[in-house]
């Protein structure tokens, strides 16, 4: 499997990481992608919603609106 490729963080631009939450807090294992800088250094940590699969969570978290 080819490892999945994740942008900066929009806001502070250091590096960002996969969250996998197990089934004992949710019926299935989900994914979240969110700053790697901790929630106490930027605002995106765990900033994307949880998706089933882990390439919905790269994809939300590296879709980017052109300016």
């Amino acid at each position: 499997m080819n490892k999945l490729e994740l942008k900066p963080c929009p806001f502070c631009g250091g590096p960002a990481q996969f969250e996998e939450i197990t089934p004992d807090k949710y019926p299935h294992t989900t994914w979240s992608v969110g700053c790697a800088n901790g929630d106490e250094d930027c605002i995106a940590y765990q900033m994307t919603a949880r998706f089933s699969r882990k390439i919905e969570a790269a994809e939300a978290w590296n879709k980017r609106h052109d300016s």
